[in-house]
């Protein structure tokens, strides 16, 4: 026994034609504004995330210019201790030359032999330290 209002009975069934034409009639009323109302909403959302996007693009700058800066602060500060540092080793390269010369200056006076104010024997001991090799007369002078 067929049923009526089925699907099989009236072709796929479908709604009734005053029920469409009062949709329509309320699209038709309210669909402006309706239309409106959702693209003022879309429009303000689109406008909340392009404010949202610049905000985060000026912070991403400012943190980036932070960075180099702060990066460009502490390379100066490294190179200031870097000539610091060159500086002490040069002043430490310099005293020590200063120091072995001074030394042989001491060896040299403690080891040369007491000439009198002789002219012939200055002359004569000029002479010797002139013929000899300098590392020889520093050797016979501390073998003396």
């Amino acid at each position: 026994m067929p049923r009526h209002g089925t699907w099989t009975e009236t072709g796929g069934g479908g709604l009734d034609p005053a029920v469409v034409i009062a949709i329509v009639a309320l699209v038709l009323l309210f669909g402006g504004g309706a239309a409106t109302a959702v693209m003022a909403a879309v429009t303000e959302l689109l406008i909340v995330i392009a404010v949202i996007a610049v905000l985060l693009l000026v912070a991403a700058v400012v943190l980036v210019i932070w960075l180099a800066r702060r990066r460009s602060v502490s390379d100066a500060r490294a190179a200031v201790v870097r000539a610091e540092q060159v500086r002490a080793y040069e002043e430490g390269k310099r005293r020590a030359a200063l120091e072995r010369h001074q030394r042989a200056l001491e060896l040299a006076r403690a080891s040369a032999p007491v000439i009198a104010l002789d002219p012939a024997a200055i002359a004569a001991a000029v002479a010797g330290a002139q013929q000899q090799h300098p590392a020889r007369v520093i050797r016979g002078e501390v073998e003396q």
